[in-house]
């Protein structure tokens, strides 16, 4: 029901075409004749997050049209035509499924070795449905490596509508309270000359384990459109004659950290795979009190909206400071003001109050800086305390000449009796005609002052001009917020151990205390799983031991062994590139049903050359019961070819079973190690069996050139012959 849902959803937007850019056909009968005027005639996008990773379904509908030049037109002429679409994806996305629609019904490409997917596809038929999709990886200038993707689909009849789609899983990137994705959708629609296009879009989110959740864009997305619940727990968007920017949208949804760890488990025949989502176990009692003060300093003049940073600071400290930590206001009201005599419990409540004076108090025309950061000074003297100075400023006139900045500090940061660490947040805008060089380097505006301020005490600046504003408050939160630094953490089964783990967090070790720690690994063992939370806070090395035996059992949980293993191919794809490693590859990609450069997706129509390809390619997982025409009188065991090179068939023959019986074939050096196994379940009245072995380990490791045993056992009977593998 679903994806007739979202295949209807096409036909909404037929007076609405985009045109597209990017796509390009020729054709069949003739190639020289080529085509690139296209227009993309609806778009409906499908998101769904399950844990940590979001699956992005895109459907996409278009078709060849004629070109107009002043006053001729060209059309393309009545042969069939291949079209080709390059496109790319956001950067860690991992292609699961491609798919085109014909006959009523959707159908899925199938995944295949790399140079079989280009066999398949050149030996259908041309009159069949084709589909090719590969994955590309190309080398740029300074050697970075770069993943370029492109869809073949043929045959397409001119003016005809195609409709194909695609579905990829990207990692989600946590957020303060949020998580976000990003969708990109400029390579399906859109010409590249003009990034806001018009046309009507359907999306869908939903969130696996807090359905609830209702999304929003961060960027690139409509303005004033409202998502509606649907009766699936999906959240809908539709809008038509909305201005979208064509590269993509960035979506975000709410994520409550703090209900606990989340610990996702999934077991296949390859192994366990675990996915654990994890806030700061740091409590408040377990950190040291914080004492401080709020230095604000923005000037109307310099400022087109302080309102807007002020609540942006507030959220920081509502949320980054508790009641044992302590607050106080420092002000301009035509000289510096200090709202409360000494330090205040900074408790919501009081936390509000003081937001509120600072708004209710006359705001200053001019920055007044310098005396502010010396009345601070006075105040932690007076105080007898160390503590933190949280300045919040756009002023830009204090540091041309660098004497000027360089008095300043002599004058402020210099005279303090205590440590106080500066975190500052600059709200000014860009100066260009205050613009400093030193040492090779540019300062503009207070940038100079500002980074010794932080330099010298062992603080940090966070410049909102270097940020869209959905990013501001994750900077802030990195700055501002308590922290653990050097974060480890173990995840340990019960009388296991996890085999090998990826970090979902971009590799950081500095964690905010709202911001949560995520990593997928494999695993060996039960649960409950003990967990060791390792850091260092407030300068003292910190554990936590936290103790799961509950999991989320959402759907989607097999996406944890695709991703590991997408994750283990992008580390094999870093290391050389040998016979062994690239078969490897696409053995798992191929297994896991996502791309690599090793191999391809493809749809070969009626011929039904996919399952012949794969059959004399790969291990045969069950074994095919076959008859011979006359009944054996003894126990046979034969392999053929014999020499192999990359895979051979394996054969019994036998008398027949009158009862059910049990196949054990096991495969051994000449050092007598086991190095491969099999056994299949015989029913009675058989007296034949065959498989395919393809020279490969238990590991699924290719075994090197050599005589191995293939040695044979059913009941009472057994028997051995010899095999040469040849690479």
């Amino acid at each position: 029901m679903k994806k007739l849902t979202l295949f209807a959803l096409f036909f909404l937007s037929l007076s609405f075409p985009l045109w597209a850019g990017n796509f390009y056909a020729t054709g069949l009968n003739n190639p020289s004749e080529h085509w690139a005027t296209f227009k993309t005639l609806g778009m409906t996008v499908s998101i769904e997050n399950s844990g940590g990773f979001v699956e992005v379904e895109i459907h996409s509908r278009s078709q060849m049209v004629c070109e107009h030049y002043w006053n001729t037109t060209r059309c393309p002429s009545s042969q069939k035509f291949q079209v080709k679409i390059p496109f790319n994806l956001p950067a860690g996305a991992v292609l699961i499924s491609a798919g085109v629609f014909s006959g009523g019904q959707w159908i899925d490409a199938k995944s295949v070795d790399v140079l079989r997917a280009e066999e398949i596809y050149q030996q259908t038929p041309q009159s069949d449905l084709r589909l090719l999709l590969r994955r590309v990886i190309k080398r740029e200038y300074d050697g970075h490596a770069k993943t370029s993707y492109e869809l073949r689909l043929s045959p397409i009849d001119k003016f005809s509508e195609f409709l194909f789609r695609i579905k990829y899983v990207i990692k989600t990137t946590p957020s303060l309270w949020n998580f976000r994705a990003a969708v990109r959708l400029e390579d399906f629609t859109g010409p590249r000359y003009n990034l806001d296009c018009r046309y009507i879009i359907s999306a869908y989110f939903r969130d696996d384990d807090f359905p609830l959740a209702m999304p929003d864009f961060l960027y690139g997305g409509p303005s004033g459109a409202q998502w509606e619940k649907t009766n699936d727990n999906r959240w809908h968007l539709s809008v038509s004659d909305a201005v979208w920017n064509a590269y993509g949208a960035g979506i975000t949804w709410p994520r409550f950290f703090k209900k606990g760890e989340e610990l996702r488990l999934f077991e296949n025949e390859d192994g366990k795979f675990y996915h654990l989502i994890m806030p700061s176990p740091v409590e408040p009692e377990e950190r040291k009190p914080r004492h401080v003060l709020i230095v604000y300093d923005l000037a109307q003049q310099d400022s087109d909206n302080p309102s807007y940073w002020l609540n942006a600071f507030k959220v920081v400290a509502d949320s980054g400071l508790t009641a044992r930590d302590s607050i106080n206001v420092l002000l301009t009201d035509f000289v510096p003001k200090i709202l409360r005599e000494h330090f205040v419990p900074a408790s919501n409540q009081e936390i509000n109050q003081l937001f509120s004076e600072i708004n209710q108090a006359p705001q200053p025309q001019l920055s007044t800086l310098p005396q502010l950061l010396r009345a601070a000074k006075d105040f932690f003297n007076k105080e007898k305390t160390p503590g933190e100075v949280w300045l919040i400023s756009n002023a830009t006139k204090h540091s041309k000449p660098i004497s000027v900045a360089n008095e300043i500090l002599d004058l402020s940061l210099r005279k303090f009796k205590f440590p106080v660490v500066f975190r500052i947040f600059d709200c000014s805008k860009y100066d260009w005609s205050s613009g400093i060089w030193i040492n090779g380097s540019v300062y503009y505006g207070n940038d100079y002052l500002y980074e010794n301020l932080a330099r010298l005490s062992k603080g940090t600046v966070v410049k909102a001009r270097k940020y869209a504003r959905w990013e501001l408050r994750d900077a802030l939160a990195n700055v501002f917020f308590p922290d653990v630094d050097a974060v480890e953490v173990d995840a340990l089964p019960q009388g296991g151990f996890h085999e090998s783990r990826f970090l979902l967090n971009g590799g950081r070790t500095h964690f905010p205390i709202a911001w949560p720690y995520m990593e997928l690994g494999r695993y060996q063992g039960d649960l409950p799983f003990t967990v060791d939370y390792f850091g260092k806070v407030d300068g003292r090395l910190y554990k936590h031991t936290v103790s799961i035996s509950d999991t989320f059992n959402t759907p989607h949980r097999d996406l944890l062994a695709t991703m590991w293993n997408a994750y283990h191919v992008e580390d094999l794809l870093r290391e050389p590139q040998s016979d062994a490693t690239i078969r490897e590859i696409g053995r798992v990609a191929t297994k896991y049903h996502f791309l690599s450069p090793y191999n391809g997706f493809v749809i070969p129509g009626p011929s039904g050359l996919v399952a012949f390809k794969r059959l004399m390619e790969v291990d045969t997982s069950q074994a095919e019961e076959t008859t011979v025409e006359s009944q054996p009188k003894q126990f046979e065991l034969k392999a053929f070819p014999n020499p192999f090179n990359l895979s051979t068939m394996v054969q019994l023959t036998f008398p027949v079973f009158q009862k059910a019986e049990k196949v054990q074939v096991g495969m051994y050096n000449l050092l007598g190690e086991r190095v491969r196994s099999f056994q299949f379940d015989l029913h009675a009245g058989a007296n034949a069996i065959q498989f395919r072995w393809n020279g490969e380990s238990d590991e699924q490791r290719v075994l090197p050139s050599g005589i191995y045993l293939i040695v044979g056992k059913i009941g009472k009977f057994q028997k051995r012959i010899k095999v040469t593998l040849l690479k």
